[in-house]
C-alpha cells in the first residue's frame, strides 16, 4: 500500500521521498524506512529497470570503471607498440598508452601467430626481445585471466613512477597532452 507524495522543500539535504507506506504491517520502524528508502532509490528503480536483481550491480560497474590493470615496461610496452604501428619505439607515444583488453588480446594472439622471423622484423620487438615476448605474453594473460578487467594502462618509466604520473595529472598538474614538459606552465 503505498501513496506519491511530491513537492516540499523540506528535507535539510535529504533526498524527498516521492512513496511513502500507507500501513506498517507489523513492520519494525527501521523495517519500514528501509522498505521506503528501497522504494525511492533511483538506483533500485535503474536495476530493476535494467533486469539486474540488485542495485549492488552499478556498484560493481563503476568499480570496472575506475579499475583496471597497470603494466610497466617489457611486454606490455612491446604489445602498445606493435598495437599503434610504430616504425620503431617511441617511449613518449606508448607511456601512458591505454588499451583495451580486446586489442591486447588481438596483438598477442598477432604475435602468437607470427614467426620468429616475423617478430624480429617487427620495429618494437627486435632480435633480442623475439622470443622473450612470447613468455611475456602467456605471463600477461595469465594476468589477465587472474584479475579481469576492461582495460591496461602501459607505464614504460616504471611502476612508481607511472602512479606518480597518473595522480598528478588526476590534479591537473602533469601535462599528459605533450610529454615535452611535465609541469604546467
Amino acid at each position: 500500500m503505498t501513496s506519491s507524495k511530491r513537492g516540499g522543500s523540506g528535507g535539510g539535504g535529504r533526498r524527498q521521498l516521492k512513496v511513502r507506506l500507507k500501513t506498517a504491517r507489523q513492520r519494525s520502524a527501521s523495517s519500514q524506512r528501509w522498505l521506503e528508502r528501497q522504494l525511492n532509490d533511483p538506483y533500485v528503480a535503474a536495476a530493476r529497470h535494467e533486469g539486474y536483481r540488485s542495485r549492488s550491480a552499478f556498484k560493481l560497474i563503476e568499480i570496472d570503471d575506475r579499475h583496471h590493470l597497470l603494466g610497466t615496461s617489457g611486454t606490455v610496452t612491446t604489445v602498445a607498440g606493435v598495437h599503434l604501428g610504430l616504425p620503431r619505439y617511441e617511449r613518449s607515444r606508448v607511456d601512458g598508452c591505454w588499451l583495451d583488453i580486446a586489442e591486447v588480446r588481438t596483438v598477442t594472439a598477432g604475435l602468437l601467430d607470427a614467426s620468429y622471423e616475423e617478430r624480429v622484423a617487427e620495429p618494437c620487438i627486435g632480435k633480442e626481445r623475439a622470443d622473450l615476448v612470447l613468455a611475456g605474453c602467456a605471463i600477461l594473460e595469465a594476468m589477465l585471466q587472474m584479475w579481469p578487467c576492461e582495460r591496461l594502462r602501459e607505464a614504460d618509466r616504471g611502476l612508481r613512477e607511472g602512479i606518480l604520473a597518473t595522480l598528478m595529472a588526476e590534479d591537473g598538474v602533469y601535462r599528459t597532452e605533450r610529454r615535452s614538459g611535465y609541469w604546467r606552465r
